[in-house]
């Protein structure tokens, strides 16, 4: 049970994606600055078209199992999310922007879901329940613990961008290097 919710942790994060960054202007910083805030914006947001996205690769069958509404999860999960875009270095048709994440940490979710199993297991009155039940409270549970989970703060990544003509785009990397911090918090 705790790899199938963890699963559905990284499946919240796998459709994080960087587009290209277009803007006018001689500002090559401030196109790039503005493109990353309205790309992180979305996720900080969370409006229901980036909801949405989100959802549509997720099995819903699997949160339904526990009593999860994959829409709450994913709120849920990115409700801490912010960002902060830091030095950005452009050298001639190339530029590196620092980056610095904050979300709920992974790594205390997991803890938080071996502490509920560990918990469940040893209540005689979860044990005792049938298996919809016991997966009912388990899903209650993990959504109380996702909802408790502090945020943490990433290394500092660079997303790298490379400009084509006016617009700028965000290497194919980006949205790894986005992934990678987020799962490492």
């Amino acid at each position: 049970m705790r790899k199938k919710i963890a699963a559905l942790a990284t499946a919240a994060l796998m459709v994080v994606a960087l587009g290209a960054l277009a803007g006018c202007g001689a500002d090559d910083e401030q196109v790039i600055r503005d493109g990353l805030t309205k790309e992180f914006e979305t996720i900080k947001s969370m409006d229901e078209a980036t909801l949405d996205e989100y959802v549509q690769d997720m099995d819903a069958e699997d949160f339904a199992e526990f009593g999860i509404e994959p829409e709450e999860f994913v709120k849920a999960f990115f409700a801490d999310f912010d960002y902060e875009i830091g030095d950005i270095t452009i050298d001639g048709d190339t530029a590196d922007a620092s980056v610095t994440l904050t979300n709920k940490s992974i790594s205390q979710f997991q803890s938080e879901i071996e502490r509920i199993v560990a918990e469940l297991m040893e209540s005689p009155e979860a044990t005792s329940l049938d298996q919809e039940a016991f997966y009912a409270l388990y899903g209650q549970k993990i959504m109380e613990a996702l909802n408790d989970v502090a945020p943490a703060t990433a290394e500092p990544i660079v997303i790298e961008c490379t400009k084509d003509g006016n617009t700028w785009n965000v290497d194919d990397a980006a949205s790894q290097e986005v992934l990678t911090a987020l799962m490492t918090i």
